[in-house]
């Protein structure tokens, strides 16, 4: 199910990728997905995503989780504390 942002707020999304020991590899394992909702350019709230070592990592998987995530936290009322 598609989760709906509520208008005049916009999502950003950042992800982080697990790499090898070498550091230049990237894993297909792992990762991480952070989805940031901004008021104009002030952030409000933000939502992770972690994938698990052992899951392939989906970038489509770990931006409705963090989205999901972020849109509960607004709408409980925990706002980010970035000054």
């Amino acid at each position: 199910m598609k989760k709906e942002v509520p208008e005049g707020l916009k999502v950003k999304y950042y992800h982080t990728r697990a790499y090898g020991d070498d550091h230049f590899t990237i894993l297909p394992r792992g990762g991480e997905t952070e989805a940031v909702i901004f008021l104009g350019d002030e952030e409000i709230v933000r939502g992770v995503a972690v994938c698990n070592p052992i899951d392939n990592y989906r970038k489509s998987i770990g931006r409705d989780i963090s989205l999901g995530r972020a849109l509960k936290a607004l709408e409980d009322g925990q706002l980010s504390d970035v000054p």
